[in-house]
């Protein structure tokens, strides 16, 4: 039903294509054929996985134990945090990559997923940790005494990391060296800033919203034990979390499986071609 819905809405395109020309109809649409295409998927693969909701759970209380253990390390805090999470993060990555690969995720993939990726997630780990330590020794203190440059400096972290928001898809995807990966990443969005862009940004605005909704209705249990109420909130929290995050990961790497082997153009020419 939902798939059908979708699929209602967006051949209204023919009716906005009555309206607009030019390249910003043609925009509009190759953005709702890859779209419709792209949802299309990834609903089909979440009704073929609905037990992905559920890895949340171990995923935030490995993350929770993780920062715990990391507390009491002193010096070694830093590596060890980033050795864990790097372990979590290539888990989950294998896990979207088996999904996208083959249709499913099995008990064997979640066991053996913290290592795949391990090194590659490490290492671009250890270049942000490079670049925020250089910028932090060398303009610490002007950015004391000049807020507005602290100011401006977060302003360039988040474009950076707007910019090169593809990179996990790049990890799981493609085959490149440590740097390649960064600058691939780059390239990319580069190139498809549109037709990535405004999905994600979408899609963290759902994702706020759904957090936002799944806060006010934890409201509901606070007048429960403390304890019973940290459990629940733990497990609602981290259910919730996950559903959001699975169909946002699902979505996003069918999405970059397009826009990275093909180009507006090419979209255009094949259908056309196919068309006649």
């Amino acid at each position: 039903m939902t798939i059908i819905l979708i699929k209602k809405f967006l051949q209204g395109r023919y009716i906005i294509a009555w309206i607009f020309r030019g390249d910003f109809m043609s925009f509009i649409d190759d953005f709702l054929e890859i779209n419709y295409e792209v949802i299309k998927k990834t609903m089909f693969a979440l009704k073929n996985n609905l037990s992905i909701i559920l890895l949340g759970i171990p995923y935030i209380a490995g993350v929770m134990a993780l920062f715990s253990i990391a507390g009491s390390m002193g010096f070694f805090a830093g590596i060890v945090l980033f050795v864990g999470l790097s372990a979590i993060a290539s888990n989950y990555l294998y896990i979207i990559e088996n999904i996208l690969t083959y249709g499913k995720f099995s008990r064997e993939d979640f066991q053996n997923g913290f290592q795949v990726y391990l090194r590659k997630i490490y290492i671009l780990l250890l270049i942000y940790w490079f670049f925020q330590f250089t910028v932090n020794m060398f303009l610490g203190d002007i950015f004391m005494f000049v807020p507005f440059l602290a100011f401006v400096f977060m302003i360039l972290k988040f474009a950076l990391a707007v910019a090169l928001s593809a990179l996990p898809e790049v990890v799981y995807q493609k085959y490149f060296g440590d740097f390649e990966n960064v600058t691939y990443a780059f390239d990319f969005f580069k190139e498809n800033w549109k037709e990535w862009g405004i999905p994600n940004a979408i899609l963290l605005m759902v994702g706020y919203f759904v957090y936002y909704v799944v806060g006010k209705f934890m409201l509901l249990f606070s007048g429960l034990n403390p304890t019973v109420f940290a459990f629940i909130s733990f497990l609602i929290f981290s259910i919730a979390i996950q559903a959001i995050l699975a169909f946002g990961m699902i979505y996003r790497g069918y999405l970059f499986k397009i826009l990275s082997v093909s180009s507006k153009r090419k979209r255009e020419y094949m259908k056309n071609m196919f068309r006649h």
